[in-house]
């Protein structure tokens, strides 16, 4: 229970988090391909969808697809779907579907659907974080059934550095069978190298009753590129290793050094109703002993109203030698809802 109450109090930290506001002089310029014209301040651009504050409407968000032109006096970092990134203001383009972007030394002309990332260099803390919290509750009379879960996500974005934190638990209780509790805590670190590579390095707890694991503490280091990074989807892979200290509870403590190779795949839309999948999955080879284990995710998102979302989470564990009392396989299906911010 107090491993769950560090997930649940991740969740809370994310609440707090977005409760940061910042004020600047709205004088950017957004032309959308239908004609309008708005006013405002660019706040970033990410997975397709521009952040834009006004001062009559508020901040509005737009699909990236739409943007015929944008011009905006501040230092932005600018990320293309090559991997390529230019530091510059976005001044007038030539023709529309063109973005013009001035550094101090040069000038670049960008299609404007080749970006897929904009940043304003003095992005303030709290506006540097994204992040979402959903969650999960099922009850039964008959069997006396109680099932709660929480699933949580921070991100914290530089021009090169992402840091994540995420965690997730499901406590389950019913009349005559023992409680079953699966959680995990997970920080990661990441840098974004050139041409769509990056570096990350790891380090969480987990535990899974089902698999007879009182608590796996691990530490990781991983490699990979982007294969496709645009405005609606995102695929990585990578490989890496991972040590790792396991109490099954059961029997004595035990270390155990992995080879990992992993991939990741996220799909995005903004035509109403607002969507996101993600995909993701890691194999694991202990290089001391003959054993595997495999881990799968899924999360599928649809917006019901402005920034609540309901949706399915899908979880697998595999481990073919788990200790003594654990069982192979372990699967979850959650039906949620949720807040993004």
């Amino acid at each position: 229970m107090r491993f769950a109450a560090m997930v649940v109090a991740g969740a809370l930290l994310l609440c707090v988090a977005a409760g940061g506001t910042a004020h600047a002089a709205k004088t950017d310029v957004l032309v959308l391909r239908n004609g309008d014209r708005i006013t405002g301040e660019v706040k970033g651009l990410d997975r397709g969808q521009l952040e834009y504050s006004t001062d009559d409407a508020g901040t509005i968000y737009v699909e990236w697809a739409k943007v015929a032109s944008l011009i905006a006096t501040r230092v932005f970092d600018i990320e293309l779907d090559s991997g390529r990134r230019l530091y510059g203001a976005l001044q007038p383009a030539p023709s529309v579907g063109l973005l013009r972007i001035a550094g101090h030394t040069d000038t670049s002309l960008v299609g404007v659907l080749s970006v897929v990332h904009i940043q304003p260099l003095e992005k303030s803390l709290l506006k540097q974080l994204d992040g979402s919290v959903d969650l999960g509750l099922y009850l039964a009379r008959a069997n006396r059934l109680f099932q709660f879960s929480v699933d949580f996500v921070i991100e914290y974005r530089t021009r090169e550095r992402i840091a994540t934190l995420s965690g997730s638990s499901q406590e389950t209780h019913q009349d005559s069978v023992a409680d079953v509790n699966r959680s995990n805590l997970t920080l990661s670190y990441a840098k974004v190298l050139t041409n769509r590579w990056f570096a990350q390095a790891s380090t969480g707890s987990e535990r899974n009753s089902e698999l007879g694991i009182d608590l796996r503490a691990s530490l990781g280091l991983f490699g990979g590129r982007y294969l496709i990074q645009s405005n609606s989807s995102l695929l990585g892979v990578g490989l890496g290793f991972s040590g790792n200290r396991e109490n099954p509870g059961t029997e004595d403590s035990r270390w155990n050094i992995e080879a990992v190779v992993g991939a990741g795949w996220a799909l995005f839309g903004y035509d109403f109703p607002k969507t996101n999948v993600t995909i993701d999955a890691k194999g694991y080879r202990d290089l001391s002993r003959n054993r595997v284990r495999a881990e799968g995710n899924i999360n599928a998102k649809r917006e019901v109203i402005k920034d609540f979302t309901v949706g399915i989470i899908a979880n697998e564990s595999y481990d073919s030698d788990p200790p003594a009392g654990g069982t192979n396989n372990d699967w979850t299906l959650k039906f949620t809802i949720g807040w993004t911010y």
